[in-house]
């Protein structure tokens, strides 16, 4: 009977350090999204792959400016936009891609 007892003891505890695992790493992620520009500006809930996707995709395209590369780099709206409906977010979309 003790091994129960401590069996659900132990359990429980590590259900609590796997839901605040989880509810800091949602927190992280929606930090992130508020620091992607064009995508913090939509308010329906974005998967988070998405959001870490288009961060990566981001820190590219400030290289790409600080590099002062020949080739000018692309319009980080219509990342994201591509980002989003190509991965079935259509209804996120605000660009006139959403509607066709």
């Amino acid at each position: 009977m003790k091994n129960t007892e401590e069996e659900k003891l132990r359990k429980g505890r590590r259900v609590e350090i796997q839901r605040r695992y989880v509810e800091r790493l949602s927190g992280g992620i929606m930090e992130l999204k508020k620091s992607i520009p064009y995508l913090r500006d939509i308010e329906k809930l974005i998967p988070q792959y998405k959001i870490i996707r288009l961060a990566v995709k981001y820190i590219l395209h400030l290289t790409l400016m600080l590099n002062n590369n020949e080739q000018e780099p692309e319009n980080f709206e219509n990342v994201v936009m591509d980002e989003l409906y190509q991965h079935k977010c259509r209804n996120l979309c605000v660009c006139s891609r959403a509607q066709t």
